[in-house]
């Protein structure tokens, strides 16, 4: 909450040292939790995980212990197909023993979505049998484990942003050759030009004393969140550049208010 987002406070808390660790069946709470040196992600974080389906996750791990495994946690706590699916792309099943990976997980949820459309067709036609009562889906087949980039598509996907890393570091190839200055150094360049690196953190839009829309927005590199102000002849040349969720190469001078240190953009590129 408050005036960042998750994603900021998580990249704030990773560049003071703390572990990040991902959604856990077996230690993740509803929120997030804290200890250690760690904050783990708390299931709230999953997209489209109800609060039904994660009280019944809390109350079988409560009632019968930890999940032993991807067949134990399907039996005790009985969740749809859909919160099987946001949990094994979460990453809340990594964690457990077995030697299933993602893929043939998925290919379980999927196959247990369309196990209910089989029993209400025997249901319907009078053939149910005890035997058709819900359980843990068969043993998937061999399938090779996902690419690093459809576990990263994945993270975004469920947590609505990248935890396992800093998105910014998936450009270092592109930015190596550039002489750019860490978000941590601008008070060292106050009254001077410099470049820089953001990922776009939060901004906030108002009108100049001409009335004109202007823009403060805080950004973000790996080593610091940092702030800058576009003045109207700025905002209104780069605004239809100033998207979230990717980075940008920003040009400006570093001003220094009091202890305040805000670069003023003049020129922004698309990395």
């Amino acid at each position: 909450g408050g005036f960042y987002s998750t994603f900021a406070y998580i990249s704030e808390a990773r560049r003071m040292g703390l572990r990040i660790l991902p959604a856990d069946v077996n230690h993740s709470e509803q929120h997030y939790t804290g200890g250690n040196g760690a904050i783990r992600v708390g299931f709230m974080q999953l997209k489209g995980l109800g609060s039904a389906a994660v009280q019944a996750i809390l109350a079988a791990r409560q009632q019968g212990g930890l999940f032993r495994d991807f067949d134990d946690f399907v039996t005790r706590a009985q969740p749809e197909p859909v919160t099987l699916e946001i949990l094994i792309k979460g990453g809340a099943f990594d964690a457990l023993t077995g030697t299933e990976n993602r893929p043939q997980l998925l290919w379980r949820a999927l196959r247990q979505r369309a196990a209910p459309n089989v029993r209400e067709q025997k249901r319907s036609a009078g053939q149910t049998t005890l035997f058709d009562a819900p359980k843990a889906p068969a043993a998937a087949p061999v399938l090779p484990p996902f690419q690093q980039q459809e576990m990263w598509r994945q993270e975004i996907e469920t947590l609505g942003f990248l935890l396992s890393r800093h998105p910014l570091t998936l450009y270092r190839d592109r930015i190596r050759a550039k002489r750019l200055v860490a978000g941590k150094d601008l008070p060292k360049y106050a009254g001077k030009r410099v470049r820089t690196l953001g990922w776009f953190v939060t901004g906030k839009l108002v009108n100049s004393k001409a009335g004109e829309p202007m823009e403060f927005i805080s950004f973000e590199d790996t080593t610091a969140i940092y702030e800058t102000t576009f003045f109207p002849k700025a905002y209104d040349r780069f605004c239809h550049l100033l998207a979230r969720s990717r980075p940008f190469l920003l040009s400006g001078k570093v001003e220094k208010e009091y202890d305040a240190i805000t670069l003023t953009v003049d020129h922004v590129e698309l990395v």
